[in-house]
């Protein structure tokens, strides 16, 4: 009989195997630098982070991000700021430390999951947490700063399903309390796993418990949470995006690409450029919807069978855990070049269904093939580990994460620009005009030609400056700043009414801008 002590002691043991095995593989990492690409806008330059006072700490309370409501997340901020300051190893060591800690917390659920071994060491729980904490795609949310929002949501949404499950296997009030305040938690830190409740209910089906009154009144204080924090997320989101079909056909290719990359984690990038047309009758978008479909099917044939419901509720769970991220799709001005259909870190929770379910088939083969099952997760450890090194440091710095998402995605016109801004301010003029050029050669984007023209314009080049900032209002009337610097060269010039008229449209579409205003009165005629 295995005593409490003994538990402890090896729940210990895996918990400081974890954080060993996680300092080796992200060690290195923690040496990063800030990258430009939000952590400007969430950390170096946000005074909720870098100034923690009782004052910032009720403004993370009632602000966004500026579009997603995360004040946990905000506040483990100001926390690591409080600890060691505003340096990167401190904000990545705390996205490790968070990393480990989930990768415990997925070994834990699959203990409570998955069927019971005979033997003290319950090998499918921990073959589930070190594939987790080791798998490639989860490098984005560990290595980048600017992803504590999906690593402290994960670990809430984790934490709050082991008590959901200790509730349902002691009917004790606690847990089910605990549950439901750690799945706040989770919503309070990033709103993605909002269909956690509906996951709950699939456990129950799983394990054959009728769903009863009682259930759905268990149920419902979860959904209600998820209802209100849905509404807040999308009173926080600016503009359209695309178009419901689009999303959900990119979001049918995220699902059977994430699959891919869970199997073969090899070409990670921080980008995932669609430039396709979307519809029904793309090849890759009909074959993703055909291959979901086929799935569920063999699924739901698979359990009316043999009265097997795991496969499918594991399937169902990571569906529903993905369907949140498929509202992401962004879309730009140039038809659909503009579109991105997937982040690795939208897998991370989602991931753990799919764990999960490598986790009950190795449960099945323990009792006859556990020799050859240990020696490929052995392999595929190993393997996953040396991976996960190496895409950690494509997070170094700003300049290695686009030239790396260039190198394997040429057509994500944001690295070259970005590449771009990079190489102009290194003083490498020529380099950074060239990243531009490949920019504009994708896209016609309103960002890069207003770099361009403040290229062209420090050269002297005017006419050719103000032909580029003219193409940046073109491609978005939302560029503020190619008005500014057009309407301030007309000025110049004594084009006066052009002037006018250039300020005249773009506060129609910005109203209030303040830079713009300025120049309104200062060539605006008296009375």
């Amino acid at each position: 009989m295995i005593t409490d002590r003994a538990r402890w002691r090896d729940a210990g043991l895996l918990a400081a195997a974890f954080l060993l095995i996680g300092l080796v593989v992200y060690g290195r990492s923690l040496g990063n630098a800030f990258v430009e690409w939000d952590d400007h806008l969430l950390i170096t330059a946000n005074p909720i982070v870098t100034d923690p006072s009782w004052a910032m700490l009720w403004r993370a309370f009632t602000t966004y991000d500026p579009e997603l409501y995360i004040p946990l997340t905000f506040v483990s901020y100001q926390l690591t700021t409080l600890a060691a300051g505003v340096q990167p190893w401190a904000f990545h060591f705390g996205n490790l430390l968070l990393h480990v800690i989930n990768a415990l917390l997925v070994a834990w659920t699959a203990f409570l999951l998955l069927p019971k071994s005979s033997s003290r060491f319950p090998i499918p729980a921990f073959v589930v947490g070190l594939l987790f904490l080791l798998h490639p795609l989860h490098t984005e949310a560990v290595a980048w700063a600017s992803a504590r929002k999906d690593v402290l949501s994960v670990l809430f949404s984790l934490a709050s399903t082991v008590a959901f499950l200790q509730y349902r296997s002691t009917q004790r009030t606690a847990f089910y309390a605990a549950s439901l305040g750690l799945f706040l938690a989770a919503l309070l830190s990033k709103v993605t796993p909002l269909l956690l409740p509906a996951v709950y209910l699939l456990i129950d089906w799983m394990h054959r418990r009728p769903i009863t009154r009682r259930t759905l009144a268990e149920i419902a204080p979860f959904v209600l949470a998820s209802v209100v924090f849905f509404a807040v997320a999308v009173w926080g989101k600016e503009g359209g995006g695309a178009l419901l079909t689009d999303k959900l056909l990119l979001g049918a290719k995220a699902t059977v690409f994430y699959l891919g990359k869970l199997v073969i984690p090899t070409g990670l990038s921080v980008l995932y450029p669609y430039t396709k047309p979307i519809g029904i009758l793309t090849p890759d978008l009909l074959l993703s919807l055909a291959a979901i479909v086929t799935m569920t099917i063999a699924l739901v044939i698979l359990g009316a069978r043999n009265a097997v419901r795991w496969p499918l509720a594991a399937w169902a769970a990571y569906l529903l855990l993905l369907a949140p991220t498929f509202g992401t799709v962004a879309k730009g001005h140039n038809e659909l070049l503009d579109a991105y259909f997937a982040s690795d870190r939208y897998a991370y929770l989602p991931s753990v269904a799919a764990f999960l379910a490598a986790g009950g088939g190795i449960a099945l083969l323990e009792r006859w093939k556990r020799s050859i099952g240990v020696a490929a997760f052995v392999v595929i450890a190993c393997g996953f580990a040396v991976l996960a090194y190496r895409q950690s440091l494509v997070w170094r710095d700003t300049e290695t994460l686009f030239r790396h998402t260039a190198r394997h995605y040429p057509n994500a016109y944001v690295a070259h620009t970005n590449l771009g801004v990079i190489l102009v301010r290194r003083g490498d003029v020529n380099g950074g005009l060239e990243e531009f050029r490949k920019a504009l050669e994708i896209r016609e984007d309103a960002t890069t030609l207003y770099n361009v023209g403040q290229i062209l314009r420090a050269q002297g080049k005017r006419q050719l400056a103000m032909i580029a900032f003219a193409r940046a209002l073109r491609a978005s009337p939302l560029e503020t700043d190619a008005a500014v610097a057009l309407a301030t060269m007309l000025r110049e010039d004594g084009k006066i009414p052009e002037a006018r008229q250039i300020i005249r449209e773009a506060l129609e579409n910005v109203p209030g801008h303040e830079e713009l205003l300025r120049l309104q009165s200062e060539i605006m005629p008296a009375g």
